[in-house]
């Protein structure tokens, strides 16, 4: 047999072998057809030439100092700056166009492998790892205390187990790299593992659901990170420790992503600080902005390895404070009766409207208008629903109307003094009507209209006239209606003696140490009338506490209990209720201001006329 030695750069079957035969008489056989032709494309080939070197790349996808993690590719070509893979070029060129022209090519078996030998380098040299066994599939080692912790060396291997060549034994393993993406030309490297995903938590800055309306947005959205273990602790990744991104969602449909990178339209997460003082990452930009809209945030710690933190995300709203609201007036059909009564008006904004609320206000015998709860117009986004959750906006036209259930159409305000020894001596000040509807509009920066509140004026004309309690019969009018506090019966019949409540201290419980004093109070309505004649003339009362100028409903009473002592006047009628007042009122939400209450019960009738008591102011709030 004869071998034909035939290199890539002049033939691409790589060795061949040509066969001949002669017999005893030195005669050519097979010149017909030999078995073996080194023309021939069927010709044997040998391959013992090594594939080529890999090409490393130190710190991929962002990561520094020669820190990886589990999402490391030990064995996968790197394919670009956001590949999690180590190797970059050695892949086999056998038997490819560019074989004759690139000589160092394998133009050999193919059936390539990427091979890593992974070792614990006791002096930064590649001996150890050199002794460990290849693999194609290499697992990630333990975490390790140090960057420098292990060595790893790559090579190819093809089919016939030709293999690129290894460092020299002593040689030292390359020191790891800050930068990241760091290509290499060596096929060795040191390297650390970590593991563990660092923190991140909002640490000031702009607050949850934030309602801005300066001249810009005031503060920037703050995270803390840190990152976490005593071994495999590679610290935070030094320009992009916080990936995230700020959309600002604006009411003329735009989404604009002000902090992130745009890719096929999606927003997506970029560093918010390339150069923070830790452990405090503030973003950079959003501070000086006064785009008027929803601010999204949204973003992730990230460590030198690569882990990654759980996103934490958070919403503001922004619009400048000279964009304000408007009310129009309240339609209403007349006459304005007793039981329920609508007043419809409509509002507008440049933004999104947040909520409305109205007191209706009296010509008199009341210590001020009262006050309904609040009606939300929108809803503030959901910060883990991000921009694309906000699906619309309430701003063009929008009916924001106000039922009145419980409509009161005359208010007589009792004027007998509690204990008057003269029963007929039962009055009133004066009877009153409605007189102004009151709306109150916010945005969802509060802001409100240049005129707050916008009202509505009511005629007296507009509502109809009630029937004074002091034109009932004799049998069936009040000799006396007063509200108590429970701790002694007040005005007594027959003896007619002055009221004898005691001041009563009671907790709002939102104190720094346990309450005090009791967290609750009965409250107690009682209206005196002729003995077993004196039917109760209300169909409820309501118990009020004066509120920032406002009477706000603290309780309502329907059913009541009635005892009679037999003397001139002695039936009484007794609505109650438990009063717990908490921290807050329970129409606005207002908090309440320690001290000294003025309370008012209002018994109203079916056709809605109500009585007023007299203040009690005996019931004090206090901390704890």
């Amino acid at each position: 047999m004869l071998f034909r030695s035939s290199n890539c750069g002049s033939n691409a079957i790589g060795e061949t072998i040509a066969v001949t035969a002669t017999n005893g008489a030195g005669d050519a056989l097979f010149t017909a057809a030999a078995p073996a032709n080194v023309n021939a494309l069927t010709s044997l080939r040998l391959d013992n030439r090594a594939p080529t070197v890999p090409t490393l790349v130190q710190n991929p996808n962002l990561r520094q100092n020669g820190w990886i993690n589990a999402s490391v590719g030990l064995n996968s070509l790197n394919t670009g700056a956001t590949s999690n893979g180590v190797m970059v070029t050695g892949a086999n060129a056998g038997g490819s166009a560019n074989c004759i022209a690139l000589a160092t090519n394998d133009c050999g078996v193919s059936g390539i492998v990427r091979n890593v030998r992974i070792a614990a380098s006791a002096a930064g040299l590649v001996d150890e790892a050199r002794a460990a066994t290849a693999s194609n599939a290499a697992t990630l080692p333990a975490p390790s205390a140090a960057n420098t912790t292990y060595c790893g060396i790559w090579s190819m291997q093809d089919a016939l187990g030709n293999e690129s060549a290894l460092p020299a034994a002593g040689a030292a393993c390359t020191a790891p790299a800050l930068a990241s993406n760091s290509a290499l030309g060596a096929t060795h490297m040191l390297f650390g593992v970590d593991v563990a995903a660092p923190t991140i938590a909002f640490s000031g800055g702009l607050a949850s659901n934030a309602r801005l309306s300066g001249a810009t947005v005031g503060a920037e959205f703050q995270v803390t990170v840190s990152d976490t273990g005593i071994v495999g602790n590679s610290g935070m990744l030094s320009t992009s420790s916080v990936r995230g991104t700020v959309q600002i969602r604006q009411p003329v449909g735009a989404t604009t992503c002000t902090v992130g990178t745009v890719v096929s339209g999606v927003c997506t997460p970029a560093s918010v600080n390339a150069a923070p003082a830790f452990p405090l990452v503030p973003t950079t930009v959003v501070g000086a902005l006064s785009t008027v809209g929803y601010y999204f945030y949204s973003a992730f710690s990230q460590d030198a390895a690569g882990n990654q933190s759980a996103a934490v995300t958070r919403v503001i709203a922004y619009d400048p404070a000279a964009n304000v609201p408007a009310l129009t007036g309240a339609l209403y059909n007349i006459p304005l009766n007793g039981g329920s009564v609508t007043f419809n008006a409509n509002a507008n904004d440049n933004f999104d409207l947040r909520d409305i609320r109205y007191t209706l206000g009296y010509a008199g015998g009341l210590a001020g208008p009262l006050a309904y709860p609040a009606t939300a117009i929108s809803t503030f986004p959901t910060a883990s629903a991000g921009a694309a959750g906000v699906t619309g906006f309430f701003n063009s036209n929008v009916a924001v109307p106000v039922t009145i259930t419980n409509f009161v159409r005359q208010v007589e305000d009792i004027n007998t003094a509690c204990g008057a020894l003269v029963p007929a001596a039962f009055g009133v000040s004066g009877a009153y009507k409605p007189n102004a509807l009151n709306g109150y509009l916010r945005d969802v920066a509060n802001n409100v209209p240049a005129v707050n509140p916008v009202v509505t004026a009511i005629a007296a004309a507009s509502v109809t006239t009630g029937t004074s309690f002091t034109a009932l019969a004799a049998a069936l009018k009040p000799w006396n209606f007063f509200v108590s506090n429970g701790v002694t019966a007040g005005c007594v019949s027959p003896a007619f003696a002055a009221p004898t409540n005691a001041a009563v201290n009671i907790s709002t419980g939102a104190g720094p140490a346990a309450a005090v004093n009791p967290l609750s109070v009965t409250l107690n309505a009682d209206s005196y009338g002729p003995t077993a004649t004196y039917n109760a003339p209300f169909a409820r009362v309501d118990f009020y506490a004066l509120i920032g100028g406002n009477l706000e409903q603290i309780g309502s009473a329907t059913s009541y209990a009635t005892v009679d002592d037999g003397s001139a006047n002695g039936r009484r009628h007794r609505w109650s209720i438990t009063w717990t007042p908490g921290t807050t009122s329970p129409v606005t939400g207002t908090a309440w201001v320690l001290g000294a209450q003025n309370l008012y019960a209002v018994g109203v009738n079916a056709a809605g006329d109500a009585l007023v008591t007299a203040v009690n102011a005996n019931i004090t709030l206090t901390n704890p």
